[in-house]
């Protein structure tokens, strides 16, 4: 497991968003402390408004890119030759992030016993789902 993959483990981060507008980031550190910040670079204490929020799964991606729920990715296992696209979803069930293949019914976890199961040079955001309402409606999300 990269250094790069899992950044502080105590720091919680999230996108915020009205819908489909990207408003900024927030993250939680030092037992609490709130920060945010509109681009992601730059962070204040002042607040931002928002109406819905993506959670920090606690991976980047291989261009250093936060991975956040909702995010769609192409991505490979480590026995794959070959890259396929799928949806970061928490799987309310087993209580746990995974990726939801677009083109079959898979869900693959990004954990196990602690244990990353993708490396994150495999891994890139190029899309999320917000932004693509017909999976959403084909999901049923």
């Amino acid at each position: 497991m990269s250094l790069s993959s899992f950044l502080d483990p105590k720091e919680k981060r999230y996108r915020l968003r009205n819908g489909d507008k990207l408003l900024g980031y927030a993250r939680e550190v030092y037992g609490g402390a709130r920060f945010y910040s509109k681009d992601g670079f730059w962070w204040t204490g002042r607040e931002i408004i928002y109406t819905e929020v993506d959670e920090w799964v606690g991976l980047v991606d291989k261009n250093r890119k936060h991975i956040y729920e909702w995010d769609i990715v192409y991505y490979k296992a480590e026995d794959e030759t070959e890259y396929k696209s799928g949806a970061i979803l928490w799987q309310d069930k087993q209580k746990r992030f995974g990726i939801r293949d677009l083109d079959e019914d898979v869900f693959f976890p990004l954990r196990m016993e602690g244990f990353s199961l993708f490396n994150p040079n495999e891994l890139e955001v190029y899309s999320q789902l917000y932004l693509n309402p017909d999976l959403l409606d084909e999901w049923g999300l």
